[in-house]
């Protein structure tokens, strides 16, 4: 089987097979979870599993060990679910994966603890796996909370805030990507491609936040309520290269106005060139990766991930 003339449809039915095998891991593990396994179904039902299909291509890439890397692909799914958890509740997202969001359901409280506890699920299920997981999952939830809080209150940075965009983007969404691509390495033998799977996924999720970004710009453009605005701003002011005032920017409360702003500066264009950039550095990353189908399929994997996102969110 060759990747050679593989079709974007092709690939992306590809990646639907391995995403079931990621929901049957997620549900393996929802299984051990004591006495709230109903919680946390609901919790983590739906959603596109990229993080976790990152984790069984790169194990497969390197001939891991699949057990090891289903299990890990669920639990990089617990820690990505808890992020969504809380951001929904900070950001006032009412709808998640075309479900009322988890805090509407079942209120503020329960959405901060449902999210704690998946955080810590994590680490429990991990200590009885892999200590060198652990310590990887451990420093990732801790850099991916400090991505959120930029993006919550971006006026605490301490430097130039126009760069909070390209910081925020990497810790909050690349650190996850950067680890479920670590995590399918030590599926494997093969630690000396950590490096190569760590800048390959972070580049990847940098690229698919920017596209989610731009899948928000375009819907603000169509007039629709309830999207979050502050990414936007933020990538303003890191494309508009010191043309705004960082109060010009975040004090914006019309949404026509900041759409306005974005088409004359061509903010989507220049985040459509990033992202190919980002793509372009990544699949360059894992060239020393050992030839084979999964390593292909890695290549051509983003732009599918990227294609899926602008066009359905």
């Amino acid at each position: 089987m060759t990747t050679d003339n593989l079709d974007i449809q092709e690939l992306i039915t590809l990646l639907d097979s391995i995403r079931t095998i990621v929901n049957e891991s997620i549900n393996t593990l929802i299984a051990r979870v004591p006495y709230i396994g109903e919680l946390a179904n609901r919790a983590l039902i739906g959603g596109k599993r990229v993080r976790g299909i990152l984790v069984i291509l790169f194990s497969r890439a390197l001939k891991g060990d699949e057990t090891l890397a289903k299990q890990f692909s669920a639990i990089i799914e617990f820690i990505h679910a808890a992020t969504l958890l809380h951001d929904d509740l900070i950001d006032d997202h009412e709808i998640r994966r075309g479900l009322p969001a988890f805090w509407k359901e079942y209120g503020a409280k329960l959405a901060i603890l449902a999210g704690d506890f998946l955080f810590t699920a994590a680490g429990q299920f991990l200590k009885y796996i892999s200590n060198e997981a652990l310590r990887l999952i451990t420093t990732t939830i801790y850099k991916v909370t400090l991505g959120v809080i930029l993006e919550a209150q971006p006026e605490y940075f301490t430097k130039d805030i126009s760069k909070v965009y390209i910081l925020m983007n990497r810790l909050k969404t690349g650190e996850l990507f950067g680890t479920a691509a670590c995590l399918g390495v030590l599926a494997s033998s093969r630690r000396e491609y950590l490096r190569n799977a760590y800048k390959y996924g972070i580049l990847t999720g940098e690229a698919y936040q920017i596209a989610d970004d731009i899948f928000d710009l375009r819907l603000l453009r169509e007039s629709v309520k309830g999207i979050d605005q502050k990414p936007l701003k933020l990538a303003l002011l890191y494309f508009s290269e010191g043309d705004f005032s960082p109060e010009e920017i975040l004090n914006i409360r019309d949404p026509e106005k900041l759409v306005k702003i974005a088409d004359d500066i061509g903010l989507e264009e220049k985040m459509l060139k990033l992202i190919n950039e980002r793509i372009s550095a990544g699949i360059k990353a894992i060239k020393p990766l050992p030839n084979s189908y999964e390593k292909r399929i890695l290549e051509k994997a983003p732009r599918a991930m990227i294609e899926i996102m602008l066009r359905k969110g």
